[in-house]
């Protein structure tokens, strides 16, 4: 498994009338959304409800110290965190049907089942994402 250094990029998703707040990572073959709360429109605050390696790579990024060095998320961290946060998700870049992000439409068709995302995705997000998605060979829509 590669160790690499992820960015968390905030993200909200809805399954249905679940809303999950959280964090997406861009991993090298597949992407992780860690979940930090579920329920309404309010989104969590950074790094809430998550400990240890994850929840302090979160609020690293959002208050980064000068002269320190960036904390190291890898691949082993955010399984653990997956196992941990109920409604977190792990998706293979394999199975990802379709990144959508269009002034009408903004999903992730993911393993047959459609994530709809209520407070769309921040340009850095978009960006990432849209590079991602085209080294992966992943149909995309809006990213860039």
């Amino acid at each position: 498994m590669q160790t690499a250094d992820m960015t968390p990029y905030p993200l909200s998703m809805q399954l249905g009338m679940k809303r999950f707040h959280g964090h997406l990572f861009l991993a090298p073959e597949r992407l992780y959304f860690v979940c930090s709360k579920q329920g309404g429109a309010w989104a969590a605050a950074i790094g809430q409800g998550l400990g240890g390696l994850v929840g302090g790579a979160i609020a690293a990024a959002a208050a980064p110290k000068p002269g320190e060095a960036p904390t190291v998320v890898d691949e082993t961290a955010l399984q653990q965190a997956v196992a941990e946060n109920e409604g977190s998700l792990v998706m293979d870049a394999t199975q990802i049907e379709m990144i959508k992000h269009t002034l009408w439409m903004r999903i992730i068709r993911w393993n047959g089942k459609r994530f709809g995302l209520p407070n769309g995705m921040g340009k850095p997000l978009k960006a990432a994402l849209g590079q991602w998605a085209k080294e992966h060979s992943v149909k995309t829509k809006g990213l860039g």
